[in-house]
């Protein structure tokens, strides 16, 4: 699946510059680092970054089973450390540091690529898929929105028609998938290789939908609210109670406020691991809420 350098502006604009090749691999299988690469590019804090992934090269990666939820510890492969070096090279280049050390086997005035023993064939882990720009899903746009939504939340009302229903009835009510297909991957789902997978993931594997197109049926069942950052316009007042800095760090923008409960905007809701940092940090209560990572990155470059 071709990588979208749109949501990487400033690290595509440097390597288009010099002529080097994206980094694809990164984009693809370790999304989230080059997303704070890209966050933190024309900074300090990107060489910090970078070395800390070159010295200690092994991300945290979490996956779900079932119901469940484990995490592993796993290193980068050849390839993806070759795109950190060349990422590291890239950057002091385009923006030369006065801590330069010339002692550093990473670091150089021209861009050395380095030479693995063995090239890996890489295949996209996921499937083309065609994405269909129609569809409506219950996005906020605007405080009016927010409130709206965060009334009926806060009276325990249901938000939207098809909260809670199965994931394939949820694609279907939207408009993701017909009834052909649906029919056919609930019979793939009854083989016995399949048999404790969830549909979704069988959506994926046949290239039917997206992962974001299946977040956002997830975030539809559990009555997550989803909000387009980009557009949204936050209280001027809100800084007050979650500092720029501190939503840079997090990587979590403060939305809204209803009553005493703090809409906080972050790219997995059902995986961020700072809820009780913020409750105990503000004093409110916490409801998180989704926006994709780059378009939080892009609102947080704005200072909100």
């Amino acid at each position: 699946m071709a990588v979208d350098k749109s949501l990487y502006p400033r690290v595509s604009s440097s390597f288009q510059t010099l002529g080097a090749e994206f980094p694809e691999i990164l984009a693809t299988d370790f999304e989230r680092i080059l997303q704070r690469i890209e966050l933190f590019w024309g900074e300090k804090e990107a060489i910090e970054y970078l070395d800390s992934l070159l010295l200690n090269p092994i991300p945290d990666d979490t996956t779900k089973v079932g119901d469940s939820i484990s995490r592993v510890r796993k290193g980068f492969p050849p390839e993806a450390l070759n795109e950190i070096v060349l990422i590291k090279q890239v950057h002091q280049l385009q923006h030369p540091s006065k801590d330069f050390n010339p002692y550093d086997p990473f670091s150089g005035s021209e861009i050395v690529p380095l030479e693995m023993s063995s090239k890996v064939e890489r295949k996209s882990s996921q499937p083309e898929h065609k994405k269909n720009l129609d569809i409506d899903w219950p996005i906020l746009h605007t405080q009016s929105d927010l409130n709206s939504y965060a009334r009926l939340l806060d009276s325990g009302d249901q938000i939207y028609a098809l909260q809670g229903k199965k994931i394939g009835e949820i694609l279907k009510g939207y408009g993701v998938i017909y009834d052909d297909a649906l029919r056919i991957v609930l019979k793939m789902q009854q083989k016995q290789a399949n048999i404790n997978r969830p549909i979704g993931e069988i959506f994926i594997e046949v290239g039917i939908i997206s992962e974001d197109e299946l977040n956002r049926a997830l975030f539809v069942q559990t009555a997550t609210l989803m909000v387009d950052v980009l557009s949204i316009e936050i209280p001027a007042g809100i800084s007050k109670i979650v500092s720029y800095s501190k939503a840079r760090e997090k990587f979590a923008i403060p939305v809204g406020v209803f009553r005493n409960t703090l809409f906080l905007a972050v790219g997995d809701p059902f995986m961020f691991k700072d809820h009780a940092y913020f409750t105990v940090m503000t004093g409110m209560k916490i409801k998180l809420v989704y926006a994709p990572m780059h378009e939080i990155i892009m609102r947080l470059r704005n200072h909100f």
